[in-house]
């Protein structure tokens, strides 16, 4: 058993405190986000039948439950790009969940995903990028 005194200066790296749960506007951006992120996956994937309150539902359990223990992402969604980096983290978690549970499914999701970046946004990238000329 750790001192006090000893607990009170290190407390924040060995013993994690639970936060207090998502506000009611957290809540919403967390459904809504969830909600958008099935939806690219349907629409990648080109379903019409998938279970989408079931994984939207596990997707906002799954933020509030991880944000409330997080360093790291609680303050992204306290910060001012809240809702893209929910969704970020959210592409990701459903990727690893699909992965887990139905292979075939997401084998056939892109590998944008891993990442957490959209599968139906495809940006130029830096290297293939125009540059600007000189006018």
């Amino acid at each position: 058993m750790w001192p006090a005194w000893k607990r009170a200066l290190r407390a924040h790296r060995w013993f994690l405190v639970p936060r207090p749960p998502f506000d009611e506007d957290q809540k919403a951006h967390a459904y809504f986000a969830a909600r958008a992120v099935v939806r690219e996956v349907m629409l990648a994937l080109d379903l019409r039948r998938f279970p989408e309150k079931r994984w939207m539902d596990w997707l906002c359990r799954r933020a509030e439950a991880y944000a409330r223990l997080s360093r790291r992402l609680r303050p992204r969604l306290i910060g001012p790009h809240d809702r893209e980096w929910l969704r970020v983290y959210m592409r990701n978690w459903l990727f690893s969940g699909l992965r887990r549970s139905d292979y075939a499914l997401g084998r056939r999701l892109p590998p944008d995903m891993w990442s957490g970046h959209s599968p139906l946004i495809h940006g130029p990238a830096p290297w293939h990028a125009p540059r600007r000329t000189a006018a």
